[in-house]
């Protein structure tokens, strides 16, 4: 059906360094691949690549046989760290990413000499536009699926889509918790146990579309006394490999090894880093009763326990992907789903681009909407996409 090549491009670690850093490329070429075929570049974000991720995005496109996917890691995950411990990864930043997909391209330019697809999802869905809006040589449309343009410090909207979402009835019962776990001090037993419920409201409002059934079970969990709730939550967290535990473990672990940080357990704790650079988004609440109730100086005192160093994202203008859109050359395609919880700082419905293209809105879908490949909305954004290749 296809193969999946794997691969490690050296790229330069910073502009003024003669230093490289690995990164991991993998490339899905289907059997019967023309010599001259579509390349759908897909810039991998806040998380390792894999071949499960490969195959996905093949399938919810419509498994074309004419198409490779080619998809380079974001340095920081996965494979693509360097050397020795992981304890400030000060290396890892949006432009540095742009850098190394920009190095991977140029390496891989044989493949076809077809303008290629640039795209992305969520933050690698920003990631997408950045990339063409810097780099648009043989870029032939841009794809961005639920990509965030504004990325304030602080964001309230988050808690909005939550509450909407939720319903008031179960984020009452989160507030009720939320009250039981106010922390005497960061990263003591309340402050982990509040960081469950907030993975858990994570999922719910990114993943009710895909994983309709788990996210029920996991909310009636929500009925029971704080106590028993949390530990119902990591019951069912081990089971699925604990990716709740994970989130929280990395948000409060100051120290991180090499091999650790290749397990791809502490990838949230890089992300974090990430915000306090750079993305912010940090949790804000939106009303007087709120699950999120950190304030501005609770996040800058995270980051000096967990990093040693200030959080820059408070005193600097905010990354602006959103001014990006102009320098954009090719058309862009953009994906949102109307309840994704981030769509309040990605693109309204009725924006419109300089070099044209349009807004796929999947009304009552959630985050990455096309990225599923059982509803078939990848394949209707694959034939947007491709009238506007084949407009050329």
């Amino acid at each position: 059906m296809y193969r999946i090549i794997t691969e490690r491009i050296p790229c330069p670690f910073d502009a003024e360094s003669t230093e490289t850093i690995d990164i991991t490329v993998k490339r899905l070429v289907p059997e019967g691949c023309p010599p001259d075929p579509l390349v759908m570049f897909s810039l991998g974000n806040e998380s390792a690549i894999s071949d499960s991720k490969m195959e996905t995005i093949w399938k919810a496109y419509g498994s074309r046989r004419n198409m490779i996917i080619l998809m380079p890691e974001h340095r920081g995950y996965g494979s693509s760290i360097t050397a020795g411990d992981q304890d400030l990864p000060g290396y890892v930043t949006p432009e540095a990413a742009l850098a190394d997909y920009h190095t991977v391209m140029e390496h891989y330019r044989y493949l076809s000499a077809r303008p290629w697809i640039v795209s992305g999802f969520s933050y690698g869905g920003a990631l997408s536009i950045a990339y063409a809006a810097k780099y648009p040589d043989g870029i032939g449309v841009v794809h961005s699926s639920s990509g965030v343009v504004d990325w304030p410090a602080m964001m309230p909207e988050y808690d909005m889509a939550v509450r909407e979402n939720a319903g008031e009835k179960i984020y009452e019962r989160m507030c009720r918790h939320i009250d039981r776990l106010s922390p005497a001090e960061p990263f003591d037993k309340n402050w982990q146990d509040r960081e469950i419920i907030y993975a858990l409201a994570t999922a719910m409002t990114q993943m009710m579309g895909s994983r309709g059934k788990l996210v029920k079970v996991l909310l009636g969990f929500l009925s029971l006394p704080t106590g028993m709730c949390i530990a119902m939550l990591k019951a069912a967290d081990r089971v699925a490999g604990s990716p709740m535990v994970n989130y929280m473990r990395s948000n409060m672990t100051p120290n991180v090894s090499h091999d650790e940080a290749v397990s791809g357990k502490f990838d949230w704790r890089v992300w974090r880093w990430q915000q306090f650079s750079k993305t912010g988004t940090f949790w804000a609440p939106s009303g007087k009763r709120s699950i999120y109730r950190r304030t501005e100086d609770d996040w800058k005192a995270e980051c000096r326990l967990l990093f040693g160093t200030e959080a820059d994202v408070f005193d600097n203008p905010p990354w602006d992907v959103r001014a990006m859109l102009t320098d954009l050359k090719a058309p862009l395609v953009y994906v949102r789903g109307g309840r994704d919880p981030w769509r309040r700082i990605g693109i309204e419905n009725g924006t419109e681009f300089p070099s044209g293209g349009e807004i796929v809105s999947f009304d009552d879908c959630y985050h990455c909407p096309d990225r599923d490949p059982g509803t078939g909305n990848g394949e209707k954004v694959m034939g947007i996409i491709m009238k506007y290749l084949d407009r050329g």
